[in-house]
């Protein structure tokens, strides 16, 4: 596999990197608390970077996993975001739970640099995470094998536009709220 990347080592973020160190691959790695990124390069081999814009310079393909929409916003396209440091053809598979609408647009702002963005919102939470047991819902053009290897450790459903699978993602959330509700 290529040259990886992972943004945020939240709660799911963090045993994601970890699965993906694990299992042999380089990993350039950064979370908005430094001594995370720190830390998962030390103990499991990643390399550390200070912002996304140097993951993206390093990675051929990330995976960002961060808490909500603006966040996403700024890793991806703020001065020192992925926008800043990714060469043409850089695979970015957003995996955090945002809004539609915001993830076509930052989609549509990556592609104008040459950059294929997939809206990948997942299930499973922190114990899918450690477990490597995640469903994705992918969604976007430039579904390639490369990508598929992204997605080796979890079930990839359905392949359809950015805005769709984000979509998906919150009526799932919005149906288990309801079950709970009656």
């Amino acid at each position: 596999m290529g040259r990886l990347g992972f943004l945020g080592l939240g709660i799911m973020g963090y045993p994601m990197a970890c699965n993906l160190l694990r299992g042999g691959h380089q990993v350039a790695v950064w979370s908005h608390t430094p001594a995370k990124a720190q830390r998962l390069a030390a103990e499991e081999g990643g390399v550390f970077c200070a912002t996304p814009r140097q993951v993206a310079a390093q990675a051929e393909c990330l995976f960002l996993c961060v808490g909500d929409t603006r966040m996403s916003e700024s890793t991806l396209l703020g001065p020192e975001g992925v926008i800043a440091g990714a060469a043409p053809e850089l695979i970015v598979a957003d995996a955090s739970t945002i809004s539609p609408s915001r993830s076509r647009e930052f989609g549509r702002r990556l592609a104008e640099h040459g950059v294929r963005f997939l809206d990948a919102p997942c299930t499973g939470s922190k114990l899918g995470a450690e477990a490597s047991t995640l469903t994705f819902m992918v969604g976007g053009e430039q579904a390639t094998g490369l990508t598929q290897q992204m997605f080796q450790a979890a079930l990839s459903a359905g392949l359809g536009e950015e805005d769709m699978c984000s979509t998906i993602k919150l009526l799932e959330g919005l149906a288990d709220t309801e079950v709970r509700a009656s």
